[in-house]
């Protein structure tokens, strides 16, 4: 498997790619690759866990248990999941990294029949490690029980709606929600600027990088979120004006704006790159 490059687009768009299916197809979550091996592996060890279960699409939050960076949004679109992590999400729109995992998926090695399904990649400490994600999640209301599984340890997952946040997951998105002038916050603490209009156009610069797309609110996805397609360019990046698509959150805040948290991908057949980042309305 190719080791995760973890670069940056810009300050505030977490970029990066990995390794991908051999599907021409842009799914709005990639399946994490699983590692690759000329010889026959033996039948994967079951997870101690048990067989996770399919869930229905969602967005959830909640808390991850003995770490420095606690919080998280999970994102649950079809059979893939992509868990965000950090100090204090969705208050504090900074991202320290993400667990991108298959549902329920799994794989394992010849050296260890260990089965794990996910890739978690530390962005503020550069890293990369396999991972069992393992996970329940509700809708109605909205709750999340499960863990996430190490190779040296675990931590348990407990949540359900957005903390701070009247986000609905069952309501129909709307284009008018992401509409705005939006502050999007990378990991070192600095930022960059992105804009939707009322159709929906998405555009933004940030060191020499274009941003320009569009969001569009359709109800396919079965839960709150907003269909996201990108295109960068004027800029040193590996896949220029090429089609990135994903999705968008808009979170409003109990205590007034918003955040939006945004992803999108695109897949040549070999391995994928990402465009992501949370941020604040102005």
């Amino acid at each position: 498997m190719r080791r995760t490059r973890l670069g940056y687009v810009s300050v505030a768009l977490l970029a990066g790619c990995s390794g991908g299916s051999d599907s021409s197809s842009v799914p709005l979550l990639a399946q994490p690759t699983q590692p690759a091996t000329a010889d026959a592996i033996p039948a994967c060890a079951r997870p101690v866990e048990g067989t996770d279960a399919a869930s229905p699409a969602a967005v959830v939050g909640g808390t991850i248990t003995g770490r420095s960076d606690p919080s998280f949004l999970l994102v649950v679109l079809g059979e893939q999941r992509l868990l965000f992590y950090g100090p204090d999400l969705p208050a504090v729109p900074r991202i320290s990294g993400f667990v991108s995992a298959g549902n329920p998926g799994g794989w394992c090695s010849s050296n260890d029949l260990t089965t794990y399904n996910g890739r978690d990649r530390n962005l503020a400490a550069n890293s990369e490690s396999k991972v069992y994600l393992y996970t329940s999640v509700t809708t109605s209301p909205a709750g999340i029980t499960g863990s996430l599984r190490y190779p040296s340890a675990t931590s348990a997952l407990t949540g359900g709606s957005l903390d701070g946040a009247a986000y609905d997951g069952t309501a129909r998105p709307a284009l008018s929600d992401a509409k705005g002038s939006w502050v999007m916050t990378g990991l070192d603490g600095a930022s960059a600027d992105l804009s939707i209009d009322e159709v929906g156009r998405i555009t933004g610069s940030d060191r020499g990088c274009l941003f320009s797309g569009t969001v569009t609110a359709s109800n396919d996805e079965g839960t709150n979120v907003l269909r996201v397609r990108l295109r960068v360019s004027m800029c040193d990046w590996p896949r220029l004006d090429q089609p990135y698509e994903g999705f968008a959150v808009v979170m409003p805040m109990k205590t007034g704006g918003a955040r939006l948290l945004l992803w999108a991908q695109t897949d040549n057949g070999i391995d994928w790159d990402y465009v992501a980042g949370i941020g604040s309305r102005r």
